[in-house]
């Protein structure tokens, strides 16, 4: 899963609240939640159906200074909709 044409990387910025879309987030507001960890980005990921993997190493290009992690999944839906699906199940999830 190394190919970047195999994969879609999702950082916990895309779906932080308090990150405008200039600063990196990439759902609606609405869909985005407080702090959010690549722990619970990769059950989402999971519980949605994809194959995904944590790489806790990685910072965000834009918060270079914290090491928050990222997922990578291997690619079968665009990216927007596989974002959508994620976002929705980590609200889920939270409010559970």
């Amino acid at each position: 899963m190394r190919s970047r044409s195999e994969r879609q990387v999702l950082w916990p910025a895309y779906f932080d609240v308090k990150l405008s879309r200039k600063d990196g987030r990439m759902v609606p507001k609405g869909s985005a939640v407080d702090e959010p960890k690549s722990e619970e980005i990769l059950a989402a990921v999971k519980k949605c159906g994809y194959s995904g993997e944590l790489e806790a190493d990685k910072a965000f290009p834009h918060e270079w200074y914290k090491t928050r992690g990222r997922v990578v999944v291997k690619k079968s839906v665009s990216k927007p909709e596989m974002l959508k699906k994620v976002a929705a199940e980590i609200k889920r999830a939270r409010s559970a």
